[in-house]
């Protein structure tokens, strides 16, 4: 499962580093699923109080963050997080919902709350658990390959699910 839509953790060239930080796109062993490695998004950190609304837009530390929808659209938005980058978050993909989780909550120490960039179709921190600092395996920098996700018809799908726009880019 992953922050960015088509990134798998095969997918993703990942660097080893000391610190985690809010924004950075992250590749982790689920702390409840064994062998479940995953992609998501840091958003937030040891101590924060950390809440979505209902469309997936995050507060942080009781302050709901800016966010500008992307004209054209209602699918999509961009929301600043402090001191690090503007992902683009998608809102409403095709046929999956999340009822995140109406209560703020605490990032434990030594854990991370992360969040995927496909807000409402995204396994991640508001199912109730926290990702341990140790189980993060690098920072993702950039995607290598990617692909639309659509149901297999044959052994040569991966070819027709291609999407060269999102293939060999750098990770913001």
């Amino acid at each position: 499962s992953s922050a960015i839509p088509g990134l798998s953790p095969e997918r993703a060239a990942a660097l080893a580093w000391a610190e985690p930080a809010r924004g950075d796109v992250v590749v982790f062993q689920h702390p409840e699923q064994p062998g479940v490695v995953m992609v998501k998004r840091i958003a937030g950190l040891p101590g924060d109080m950390v809440a979505t609304d209902s469309a997936g837009r995050l507060a942080l530390n009781g302050t709901p963050l800016p966010f500008q929808p992307v004209e054209g659209t209602s699918d999509f938005w961009h929301q600043c997080l402090p001191q690090g980058p503007c992902p683009l978050i998608r809102a409403r993909p095709s046929g999956k919902t999340f009822a995140p989780a109406a209560e703020p909550v605490r990032v434990a120490p030594g854990h991370l709350y992360v969040l995927g960039d496909g807000r409402l179709g995204s396994s991640d921190s508001r199912g109730g658990w926290q990702v341990p600092v140790g189980a993060v395996l690098g920072r993702v920098v950039a995607v290598i390959w990617s692909r639309d996700p659509a149901p297999s018809q044959g052994p040569l799908d991966w070819l027709a699910q291609f999407a060269p726009a999102r293939t060999l880019r750098s990770v913001e």
